[in-house]
């Protein structure tokens, strides 16, 4: 999951980016809410393909990642100014 807050200045609109395990969007929004991993404004929910679950580390999962620590994951939609 990834947050945003479009009414930003460019280059602060990136709030941040999760990771956690739920059965759909709705579920996946309320976990985040629920672990104080979701900082508010729009999301973006991307389920984790198969071929790289074995990836993901239990310590990533349900915490916010800042910008820096989203770009060391390669998320793809993270200004990198």
């Amino acid at each position: 999951m990834s947050f945003c807050d479009p009414d930003k200045p460019k280059g602060s609109q990136f709030l941040g980016a999760c990771i956690v395990e739920a059965l759909n969007v709705r579920d996946a929004i309320q976990v985040s809410w629920e672990c104080g991993c979701n900082p508010g404004g729009e999301v973006k929910v991307i389920e984790i393909e198969k071929r790289f679950e074995a990836k993901v580390h239990q310590e990533d999962c349900y915490k916010l990642f800042d910008k820096r620590e989203s770009i060391a994951w390669g998320h793809p939609r993270v200004e990198r100014t």
